[in-house]
């Protein structure tokens, strides 16, 4: 099980979750924070053959963000070392 760390917007409010994820399942729950107003939703997202399916909210772009990042990790972690030539 891989976990890391990411922000996502919710209702335009930066939120740091914690995600855990595997290749079928990730959980992102969010940080504390007491002096948020809003409470940040927990996310279940579950891999189908038809793409992440996103549980936890409503909200079409908290939805694209969670894909995205999931998407990203899909890919592998980013190379170590990068050079560019003059």
């Amino acid at each position: 099980m891989e976990t890391f760390s990411t922000v996502l917007f919710v209702n335009h409010a930066p939120v740091g979750y914690r995600v855990q994820c595997d290749n079928e399942r990730a959980e992102l729950s969010p940080a504390e924070n007491p002096s948020r107003k809003d409470v940040a939703p927990r996310i279940i997202a579950e891999k189908s053959p038809a793409g992440w399916q996103v549980q936890g909210t409503d909200n079409p772009e908290l939805i694209r963000q969670v894909i995205s990042e999931l998407q990203l990790t899909e890919r592998g972690p980013a190379p170590v070392f990068m050079s560019a030539a003059p």
